[in-house]
């Protein structure tokens, strides 16, 4: 199970029997353990693994993440100040050093003075803070835990386990809720772990693994609902409170003459993601089938995050001109609820700071004539790129086409996933009935923090 745990797949061929292996092992193998796995298509993927700069006001090559108890991790290291006080130098047990500044850690004290554990909120403010303060001296206690001793008097107690996990986020922080993702192809969806309804909604731990699946996956299934409408909120208010949007808490989709947008039409839905004209954009969407229709209405999904790697492997400038180019997106009429007017502008392609991708935005019909940040000269070129894009998710390779039981919940990444699906035919059964709901990912990640506060050694055992 560690070496399944610390295995990276790389350079798989795209074809009909890739995810066997995959499928196999993850079938034996909890879903803890492929938190760790990495599964790119094609040799055009490249390391997502951050690098430290040049400058950094840290080095180290500390093998961070190495399983060690608590009491061994500082057995052999030591500790003491730099020469100016500026700085607290570990050197671990294999003679490496890491520089910690000690302004941080003084910032970052958790003794009672600067900081309330009940609440866990600190008490030490800019106002009161001493931004000079030096390092005097060092003292180890024990095995595990130093004293620092400050030249404004104050005792800060740290320990070689904190020390350790706390180094990289002093340049940038760690998103505890993140883990590698497994970037899906058009068969991709065979691997992705189907969960049942009752041992979902009744056990924390298996609701864990189910939200895990949506992170690595980008999408989650589940099998076994009750085919009634309304179910959903109440499978939902299980995790977190939903976002309310103008279609209300929940979304009752059936095709009707008086539609609002296409959604409630029978005829193609084509790729997007949701909620492009807001703000902000809700980052878990959750399908309920309910009724499926006699002919047609399969739905689609593809990987935008795969789709946009491609992109950028195959045609650079086209990539740049996505991730640069603004579209503007709206919805705009009226529904029951009264009338709505819902602009916002995004580019395709949104990057992070260190370059990666971080969201796509795709909806064609909520798309308006708007094209900022892009010269005259580039818009044909703007457009080949979008024309680019959108072969890539439909291509055979990337395009998903799943038959949605009745009685099925389906979890998307908002960020990352297209979804859509085909035109259908008016039955006697009166056509297609799905139900879905938002969450804003905060409360989604919130929800999988609490779980894993309260079964924290459970979570580590799966």
């Amino acid at each position: 199970m560690a070496q399944l745990s610390r295995l990276v797949l790389r350079n798989v061929n795209r074809n009909g029997s890739l995810f066997q292996p995959l499928k196999t092992c993850l079938n034996k193998t909890p879903l803890a353990s492929v938190c760790t796995i990495q599964l790119f298509h094609s040799s055009t993927v490249q390391s997502n693994t951050s690098k430290v700069p040049k400058s950094s006001i840290w080095t180290t090559s500390v093998r961070f993440g190495e399983l060690q108890t608590k009491n061994d991790i500082g057995f052999r290291c030591s500790a003491n100040a730099s020469d100016d006080g500026e700085f607290l130098h570990v050197t671990w047990e294999d003679g490496k050093v890491t520089r910690y500044p000690y302004v941080w850690l003084r910032d970052n004290c958790r003794c009672e003075q600067c900081y309330d554990s009940g609440m866990n909120q600190k008490l030490l403010t800019y106002k009161t803070f001493n931004a000079n303060a030096k390092l005097n001296y060092v003292n180890k206690n024990g095995c595990n835990e130093i004293t620092l001793h400050g030249d404004d008097d104050h005792v800060t107690v740290l320990d070689f386990t904190w020390l350790r996990e706390k180094a990289p986020e002093m340049l940038k922080g760690t998103y505890d809720v993140e883990f590698p993702k497994v970037y899906m192809g058009s068969d991709a969806h065979s691997i992705v772990p189907v969960f049942q309804y009752d041992e979902v909604v009744d056990n924390p731990l298996k609701m864990y693994e189910w939200m895990k699946s949506i992170k690595i996956f980008g999408m989650g299934r589940m099998k076994g609902v009750p085919k009634k409408s309304n179910e959903l909120m109440t499978f939902a208010r299980n995790i977190a409170h939903t976002r309310q949007t103008f279609f209300g808490d929940i979304t009752i989709i059936k095709a009707k003459s008086d539609a609002f947008f296409i959604g409630y039409t029978p005829v193609e839905l084509s790729l997007h993601t949701d909620y492009t004209f807001g703000k902000t954009v809700p980052g878990i969407v959750l399908l309920h089938s309910i009724q499926r229709p006699e002919v047609g209405g399969e739905s689609w999904f593809a990987d935008g995050f795969k789709a946009a790697r491609d992109l950028r492997n195959l045609d650079e400038k086209a990539f740049e001109l996505l991730s640069k180019g603004v579209l503007e997106f709206q919805m705009h009429g009226e529904n029951e609820r009264g009338n709505v007017h819902l602009k916002n502008q995004r580019p395709t392609i949104s990057l992070n700071e260190s370059g990666d991708v971080e969201m796509v935005s795709y909806c064609d019909y909520a798309r308006t004539e708007t094209i900022k940040n892009i010269s005259t000269d580039e818009v044909p070129a703007f457009y080949r790129a979008l024309k680019k894009f959108a072969s890539l998710v439909y291509s055979p390779e990337n395009l998903m086409v799943l038959n949605l039981e009745e009685g099925e919940i389906l979890a998307s990444d908002n960020f990352r996933m297209l979804h859509g699906r085909a035109g259908f035919t008016l039955g006697k059964n009166g056509g297609r009935h799905v139900e879905h709901i938002f969450f804003d990912m905060e409360d989604f990640d919130s929800r999988m923090r609490c779980i894993a506060n309260e079964h924290r050694d459970k979570i580590m055992e799966l």
